[in-house]
């Protein structure tokens, strides 16, 4: 294995409903030599089952595949470094369960790593999406228009204050060069709910840019059962506590790379996290720790863009979830 292979690494935990349409959208690439490397973090369903499966009847498709099923859940972090680790082509591309490559994905990725020999650390466009009535709705793309091109043409250094922010690269639409993950190590597998924003920091801590390719690749689900959304809604301790962490670990201790402006505002994001979790995850601790961004300067100067986030998520929290849907992302 080597330069000519692009692995892409499926990552899974109970999607047997969906894993077949990711599995497949990797077997139809126009890009024909792919390792196929799937990773499952113990489901309970029969995911395992239907993986090992398809990869019977589908296998002499890839250059290589490797499967790994772990004997207990590992949680996301930790089940993502498993399968990066497995991964033996030059570049790496992995993807959740329950996401839907475009046809061209991976030669587009392909030709922009190529090309761009100093790129190790990337992101591309992605489109949102849920299923209703066996339709794709389509709800937008990420990262937003003007967050992608500032991202784009900035500096590792101002990239780090944006991310600083809140991550706002789409985990789903990232690919690399393996290599990046063997200088400064896979992703912290203390981070059980989550593995990209504190990876994207350490990254950029490290001195890597990010490359911004401008154009979709990826379909990007959103459902009731993804992992993400579950950990929204079910008020998953475990998820703010990740996102408590991240500050902790990664941004407070370089709050001298931010203006004093960008690290108040990253206090006072911090602060309702720290609110929800000593005072209990509840819809009105919820409201009042909302309240801390009417001290933050930098939520004031993004309220328009806010605003209409803010409907967006709105509309497919109702679609997803019916009318009685509360937001619970602080």
């Amino acid at each position: 294995m080597g330069k000519n292979i692009f692995s892409i690494v499926v990552l899974s935990y109970n999607q047997e409903n969906l894993i077949k349409e990711t599995l497949n959208s990797i077997y139809n690439q126009s890009f024909k030599n792919v390792e196929l490397v799937i990773s499952d973090d113990a489901s309970t369903d029969n995911t395992q089952q239907i993986i090992a499966e398809w990869v019977d009847e589908h296998k002499n498709r890839f250059a290589n595949v490797i499967i790994n099923f772990n004997d207990k859940n590992l949680g996301i972090s930790a089940n993502h470094t498993a399968g990066i680790k497995l991964a033996t082509g030059e570049f790496v591309k992995y993807i959740g369960g329950d996401d839907i490559l475009f046809p061209d994905a991976i030669q587009k990725m392909n030709e922009f790593l190529m090309s761009n020999k100093e790129a190790r650390f990337c992101v591309s466009k992605i489109k949102m999406f849920y299923r209703k009535n066996d339709e794709n709705i389509i709800l937008g793309e990420l990262p937003e228009k003007r967050i992608f091109s500032k991202l784009k043409h900035s500096d590792t250094s101002k990239q780090f204050k944006m991310l600083a922010q809140g991550c706002s690269i789409p985990a789903p639409g990232t690919f690399f060069r393996k290599s990046i993950f063997e200088q400064y190590g896979y992703f912290d597998t203390k981070f059980r709910t989550f593995e990209d924003w504190h990876q994207w920091l350490k990254f950029l801590l490290h001195g890597e840019r990010l490359f911004l390719l401008d154009d979709f690749t990826v379909f990007f689900r959103r459902h009731a059962n993804s992992i993400s959304t579950s950990s929204l809604y079910s008020k998953n301790k475990d998820f703010y506590l990740d996102n408590l962490n991240v500050y902790k670990e990664y941004i407070f201790p370089n709050l001298d790379k931010l203006s004093l402006i960008e690290a108040f505002s990253v206090l006072t994001k911090s602060k309702r996290y720290s609110k929800l979790l000593n005072e209990g995850i509840n819809k009105k601790n919820y409201n009042l720790a909302r309240l801390y961004r009417l001290i933050d300067p930098l939520w004031w100067v993004d309220i328009p863009h806010c605003i209409i986030r803010n409907l967006k998520h709105i509309k497919m929290e109702k679609e997803i979830f019916g009318k009685g849907a509360s937001k619970w992302n602080p």
